[in-house]
């Protein structure tokens, strides 16, 4: 473990399941002196009462609102809570010239994840990007292999309907894509398995409505790069294959820490995973300790984070065009409203109306109203399929939702 000058202070940001395993994990590490604060405008109660049940209560102090924090010495801080509200707890922390760890996604959007990023390293902040896999000893049995001419790397990173993870269900955010929120986990690994080449994307494939995406790709030298993500699926999926120049390496770590396959040769890729500290622990400690000197750890720098971003940016314009694709295809008189459809356009419409959830389930009844062309004269389903046909189009600019205001009044 590394040495850490543990902090006077460390302030969590966000009241949901994955702050909730920050904050165990903290709890373990931190010594007693070390005050920490939590902030959970929206889940005051639920958080309180967490802490009772693990006895955390005494140590943790819980608020609305950061400001009424009353710090004193030096602060570490974890944004983890929604991603719509990352960057105001990032600003007020490298305001304070707090060092602090923010999850993945940045934020909501990709191109304002981007530009934060770049505006937080041209202002030297010490910012660190939650690289949580980087510091799973199963997986860097596969990134820190010297793999020598890698001629395909193929990923499946797939989330059940009902995934449990840390005595939880884990649930996602509706206004954000799959594409949006599972690259920024995938992307890294890659960068590592392909020695840091750059992939030149070409082209995406959708089906469920956007629920389940592939994205091939192509790097420098030719490793043949395919991803596949998924949402809402029977069984988890994480997988990493890799064909290289020594043979082919299998890593399925769906149960962690899993099974690597080098070779035809099963191994078991940590032994002592029940007895050693976890990926988690492992990257909390590395981030405390490199704060304390001001540095960040390679393995979370934001510039790893960056190059992840502007790759997304590409795959998303591809992302929009197949989704489009998609449901150009679905607009048949044949088609009835169905869940798939029901997730593409709640997709869309939390872009633009997160903040209105009864304006979104009226429109997704009104799409659901006409997609029932069955049982209209011909008149009636020429004219509901316009005005579908008109929504769809709108996807392209990603202002979809204006349409069907204009033909539903």
């Amino acid at each position: 473990m590394a040495s850490v000058d543990f902090p006077d202070n460390v302030v969590v940001f966000g009241g949901g399941r994955w702050s909730r395993v920050y904050l165990g994990v903290l709890c373990g590490l931190l010594p007693a002196t070390c005050r920490v604060w939590v902030c959970t405008p929206r889940n005051l109660f639920g958080m309180r009462q967490w802490l009772d049940t693990q006895g955390f209560r005494q140590r943790v102090v819980v608020g609305v609102s950061q400001d009424d924090f009353v710090l004193s010495g030096s602060c570490a801080v974890f944004v983890v809570n929604a991603a719509r509200d990352h960057a105001a707890a990032l600003r007020w922390a490298t305001a304070r010239g707090f060092p602090v760890l923010v999850e993945k996604p940045v934020t909501a959007s990709t191109s304002q994840s981007l530009a934060l990023l770049q505006e937080m390293e041209r202002a030297g902040h010490i910012v660190a990007i939650s690289q949580i896999f980087r510091f799973a000893r199963h997986v860097c049995l596969l990134t820190e292999t010297a793999y020598h001419d890698v001629r395909s790397v193929r990923i499946q990173w797939v989330n059940a309907t009902a995934d449990t993870r840390h005595g939880e269900v884990a649930a996602y955010d509706a206004a954000l894509s799959v594409v949006a929120d599972s690259l920024p986990h995938v992307l890294p690994i890659l960068d590592a398995l392909i020695g840091h080449q750059a992939v030149r994307w070409s082209a995406v494939t959708v089906t469920k409505g956007g629920a389940n995406v592939t994205i091939f790709g192509e790097s420098e030298s030719g490793a043949r790069c395919q991803i596949t993500l998924g949402r809402n699926a029977n069984r988890r999926e994480r997988c990493f294959a890799l064909d290289h120049a020594a043979g082919f390496d299998v890593l399925d770590f769906a149960d962690e820490p899993g099974v690597l396959t080098r070779q035809g040769v099963n191994i078991d890729t940590d032994p002592l995973w029940e007895e050693l500290p976890g990926p988690l622990s492992g990257m909390l400690v590395e981030f405390l300790a490199n704060s304390s000197a001001r540095q960040v750890n390679k393995k979370l720098a934001p510039a790893g984070a960056i190059r992840a971003l502007m790759a997304i940016g590409v795959i998303e314009q591809l992302y929009d065009a197949a989704l489009l694709d998609w449901l150009r295809q679905e607009n048949s008189p044949e088609v009835r409203w169905h869940p798939d459809l029901a997730y593409a356009f709640t997709e869309l419409l939390l872009l633009h109306k997160r903040h209105d959830q009864q304006k979104i389930d009226s429109n997704l009844e009104e799409l659901s109203a006409l997609f029932s062309r069955q049982e209209m004269d011909v008149s009636e389903r020429r004219e509901a399929q316009k005005k579908i046909d008109l929504f769809i189009k709108g996807l392209a600019t990603r202002h979809a939702t204006n349409y069907l205001e204009k033909t539903n009044p």
